[in-house]
């Protein structure tokens, strides 16, 4: 009776999370469409706006539209397609399981590494002097923003190719035995016909048996993706926050004026670049933080299964 009451429970507590996990599996859906949407309108208005064709800043944001879109469609589409059809996008053969998380990786740390750009970009746009034309034309130009673009690209190919590589596997050919029964010369003897069959499910995040990359390399896409552009952004940010202070205590009363309105403006931007980094971090640092060590732990449970995929939605809503 206990054991039938036990099972009962597990069924209920089974059908709650699933029925949970159905409904928010509709959420990567919007914000696919949401994001692809919006990034498009981005991209277009600050690719052909005469406006924004000479901030450095817009080059940056033009890359994270692109590199943004792309990160939407692997492990957020993944949650949508897990919970309604029952399979994994990635697991489908030893091609996308090579292709797609690396991809997934590269497009998240790129565009990590760039909106942290922006905040660098942001501190010497407004902090340089005119005159000090070399640092201006290194950091704060269109062309050099394209470079640094670009530079980085090919820095996060080139760290996460080992996943297109080496990345997966297929587990070795299944050994069948036959028994058959023949008559020959008057008498019946066994003999037994031995075949091989391949087994066609993908060992994915895995590069051997006997070697796994992962969790481990979670830990290092917890740093390069989340820590190390969050810690950028508050950086910079808290700089820029500082030398606008220091700026409003040095100024005249002739020029209180006009430099009070300009700081105020300055003041306000640096604020808006705090808030995304902190928006930044919220959102995906429990991500990153449960695939880097804990991602075992939520995987055995129903309510750990939620978690996870409430984590994973809120990451990519950033």
């Amino acid at each position: 009776m206990n054991n039938t009451n036990d099972e009962n429970a597990f069924d209920l507590e089974y059908d709650k999370y699933m029925r949970l996990r159905k409904i928010i599996s509709f959420f990567p859906i919007l914000t696919i469409c949401m994001g692809t949407v919006g990034n498009a309108i981005c991209f277009i208005i600050f690719k052909f706006n005469k406006k924004f064709k000479k901030q450095s800043s817009i080059v940056y944001l033009t890359y994270i539209c692109i590199f943004n879109t792309i990160s939407l469609y692997i492990w957020n589409l993944d949650d949508f397609v897990f919970v309604n059809y029952g399979f994994v996008i990635q697991y489908i053969n030893l091609y996308t399981c090579k292709f797609l998380p690396f991809l997934q990786y590269v497009s998240l740390q790129v565009g990590a590494i760039l909106l942290s750009m922006i905040s660098i970009d942001r501190f010497f746009q407004i902090t340089s002097i005119k005159s000090t034309t070399f640092v201006r034309k290194i950091l704060t130009t269109t062309k050099s923003a394209h470079i640094w673009s670009i530079i980085i690209i090919v820095i996060f190919i080139a760290l996460n190719f080992h996943i297109a590589v080496l990345n997966g596997y297929l587990n070795p050919p299944i050994e069948i035995n036959q028994t058959e029964t023949r008559f020959e010369n008057g008498s019946y003897f066994n003999i037994t016909i031995i075949s091989y069959e391949q087994d066609s499910n993908v060992n994915c995040y895995s590069y051997s048996p006997y070697f796994s990359l992962f969790p481990k390399w979670d830990i290092v896409n917890m740093f390069v993706y989340c820590l190390i552009p969050f810690l950028i952004m508050v950086s910079f940010d808290s700089l820029l926050l500082v030398k606008i202070y220091l700026s409003n205590k040095r100024i005249s009363t002739n020029e209180a004026s006009k430099v009070l309105k300009e700081n105020t403006r300055k003041n306000r931007l640096a604020i808006s670049l705090m808030s995304i980094s902190l928006i930044f971090i919220l959102l995906t640092l429990p991500n990153t933080v449960i695939w880097a060590f804990f991602n075992l732990s939520f995987s055995i449970s129903d309510y750990g299964l939620f978690v996870l995929q409430v984590a994973n939605i809120l990451q990519f809503i950033n």
